[in-house]
């Protein structure tokens, strides 16, 4: 299910974030908080919410790091699911951001979409306390990690530019080539994700 909310204003993502955790505090156990390049891909688990019974009781929020991946080549915009199309990937990854999923109650602010201010412990991957902030070293990635798409095609990232950035607004300048190139890297051949290629095809088959 999506619901979906339109917000107009620039430079808005904190607010909007907070916002969302604090509509989900009646419903939500968990909440993601990620963008729509990232997916969330359990390494250890067979699903997510298997990994979160195993999180400490009064965790307020769970920080997974970044595995980011390049553009495989592509300067257009290939046909087909991003999963299926994108398997290159950084080889290391230890100095990438992290996401968060929070307990929405233990929320009361957003200092960014990294990181959010709790009034209860916050965890890495193992369930061990570690200190909040947008990029926590040493985290790993061997029970779960965050699959960040962040470049794709080219043309993918151009399109970016246009719309602006939801967190600097309009006039932050993000998307260039050199900032393209940087961030496009392909070090590593990795086909993790195609079992749920297959599963989201299935399920788009009727279960065929």
């Amino acid at each position: 299910m999506v619901e979906y909310h339109y917000v107009r204003g620039e430079g808005v993502q904190n607010r909007v974030n907070y916002a969302a955790v604090r509509r989900a505090a009646a419903e939500a156990r968990w909440l993601a908080v990620i963008d729509l390049d990232e997916f969330i891909m359990p390494v250890k688990d067979c699903t997510i919410p298997d990994f979160l019974r195993r999180i400490p009781q009064r965790t307020a929020q769970i920080f997974i790091r970044w595995c980011l991946y390049g553009s495989a080549g592509h300067v257009t915009r290939p046909a087909g699911l991003v999963i299926e199309n994108y398997k290159y990937r950084q080889r290391d990854n230890s100095g990438e951001a992290n996401k968060i999923i929070v307990n929405p109650r233990m929320v009361v602010g957003c200092r960014s979409p990294h990181v959010f201010d709790v009034i209860w412990r916050s965890v890495d991957e193992r369930g061990h306390a570690v200190t909040p902030s947008n990029v926590i070293p040493g985290l790993s990635q061997d029970i779960i990690r965050i699959n960040h798409y962040r470049c794709k095609s080219w043309q993918d990232s151009q399109e970016k530019h246009t719309k602006g950035d939801a967190f600097w607004g309009s006039g932050y300048v993000r998307y260039t080539r050199a900032d393209f190139d940087k961030f496009d890297t392909n070090d590593v051949y990795d086909n993790s994700m195609d079992k749920y290629a297959r599963l989201l095809k299935k399920e788009n088959d009727g279960g065929q």
